[in-house]
């Protein structure tokens, strides 16, 4: 009888050191993709393919471990924003740079001084505007934008059916609903209009 029992304690003991190491196996596995997947997202991110962009997969705690200046510049800005850490589930960054420059030649001469120039800018940190006029008839203008644009997904509970009574809505099924939250930095950037799509299995 002893024997039996040693031998079942014993199958169960090996069950259950098969299933930890199978976990952590796994678990491991699934560190050493996220790693290499980190080092290929830092490479594209420096190398001059500049249209191809890989994601970062990091938790939160790795994201502050890093201390990457702009990584936590974009979680500060979630905060900012009211978002929880463990509502975030991702956060994207933008660098935006807009130039245009326009230039009118008029045949007739509206400057008198042959030898007249004048060119003068208006310059903050997000923008520059410069005129340049010159004899006999040139007027070119030349705008340049840059702009730091946040954006945050986070994701939180809402009542499918929305109740006007505090009890009802405690049982009340709910569903998960994913929020973007967009940030221009340059006050001259507005976005008129958004929409996001999120692709789910059939």
């Amino acid at each position: 009888m002893k024997k039996i029992i040693l031998r079942i304690l014993s199958y169960t003991l090996l069950v259950l050191a098969i299933i930890f190491m199978t976990n952590k196996i796994r678990n491991l596995n699934i560190a050493l993709d996220n790693s290499i997947n980190n080092e290929k997202a830092y490479a594209a991110e420096n190398s001059w393919l500049k249209e191809s962009n890989r994601v970062f997969k990091l938790s939160i705690e790795q994201l502050e471990y890093f201390s990457d200046s702009l990584m936590l510049k974009m979680k500060k800005v979630a905060n900012e924003n009211k978002v929880k850490d463990n509502k975030i589930k991702a956060l994207q960054y933008q660098l935006e740079y807009f130039s245009k420059k326009d230039t009118i030649v008029i045949r007739d001469t509206i400057f008198r001084e042959p030898g007249f120039v004048l060119d003068t800018c208006i310059v903050d940190k997000w923008n520059r505007s410069c005129l340049h006029l010159s004899y006999p008839g040139t007027i070119a203008l030349s705008n340049e934008y840059n702009n730091e644009k946040y954006i945050t997904l986070s994701s939180h509970k809402e009542p499918i059916k929305p109740r006007k009574w505090f009890l009802p809505r405690w049982f009340t099924r709910k569903h998960t609903v994913i929020e973007v939250i967009i940030i221009d930095q340059n006050p001259y950037v507005t976005t008129p209009k958004q929409r996001y799509i999120e692709i789910i299995d059939n």
